[in-house]
């Protein structure tokens, strides 16, 4: 049992940031990204969500603390002595709300297309979107526990997922298969415009992996290292996922647009 986990650790460590640099360095051999500009689609939706990040800043701090308790909390315990505490507890309460904040920040983007989304809402929706979640994480896993190349597949032809969940309507199975179809023979153009933030939040877990499997024994007199270092993945992990997840919402209006204009113009050929 423990050589099982310690491989799917090393997986997690090492071989997910391979795979992930491997996928998108043959993305920029295979895609012609043509007009979709990952860098600048970056620069404008930062501009987009400066309204939204100070709406939440309570909010999003709350998460950045949980992610920054939870990597910090070994050596917390260590120097301490005790278990499993509520602050801990509490910690994981606000680390695993990240999805709902993704979930408020997407329909924010797409309130130009409905501007009802966020009020629709509810805890139905929350509710479905957790076990959703956890179910795609869980097939993605298997993927990749089956063969690496299913996992690497499903999780860039899921990656609209949540776009199409937050602006199509709560619907889970039409979100995965909207998702698929929308990237559709367009694996290395989602892999290339996705790429560069799936690989820095990778790496940033495998960083944050290495320096936990690390002696925490040495770390007990070096508490402002351990905060500092604590409150940057914290910062980090939350500003990645909400970094890709804009940047999916980008790319699922660059694809769904291209596909009205293809719509209409066969509508206009036949006519």
């Amino acid at each position: 049992m423990e050589s099982a986990e310690a491989i799917t650790g090393m997986f997690i460590l090492v071989g997910i940031p391979i795979l992930a640099t491997i996928n998108w360095a043959l993305s920029l051999v295979f895609a012609k990204i043509g007009v979709l500009d990952w860098k600048g689609d970056a620069r404008q939706l930062w501009t987009d969500s400066k309204a939204f990040l100070r709406m939440q800043a309570i909010f999003i701090l709350l998460i950045i603390a949980g992610n920054a308790y939870d990597i910090a909390s070994p050596f917390i315990n260590m120097a301490s002595g005790s278990g499993i505490s509520w602050w801990a507890l509490a910690a994981k309460f606000a680390e695993g709300i990240l999805f709902i904040l993704e979930l408020f920040y997407l329909s924010y983007l797409g309130s130009k297309k409905g501007v009802m989304l966020i009020g629709t809402i509810g805890i139905w929706t929350v509710f479905t979107l957790g076990i959703a979640e956890k179910v795609l994480e869980a097939v993605t896993a298997a993927g990749f526990a089956a063969l690496l190349i299913p996992g690497l597949i499903i999780t860039v032809r899921t990656s609209l997922f949540l776009p199409v969940f937050a602006v199509e309507g709560h619907r889970i199975i039409y979100s995965i298969q909207r998702s698929w179809s929308l990237t559709k023979s367009k694996y290395w153009i989602t892999s290339r415009y996705l790429g560069p933030t799936a690989l820095a939040s990778a790496l940033l877990t495998s960083i944050a992996g290495f320096v936990l499997a690390a002696n925490a024994q040495e770390w007990r007199s070096f508490a402002p290292i351990t905060i500092v270092f604590a409150a940057t993945y914290g910062v980090l992990t939350v500003g990645f996922q909400l970094m890709y997840q804009g940047l999916s919402y980008k790319l699922y209006s660059h694809l769904t647009e291209g596909e009205r204009v293809a719509v209409e113009a066969a509508e206009g050929s036949s006519a």
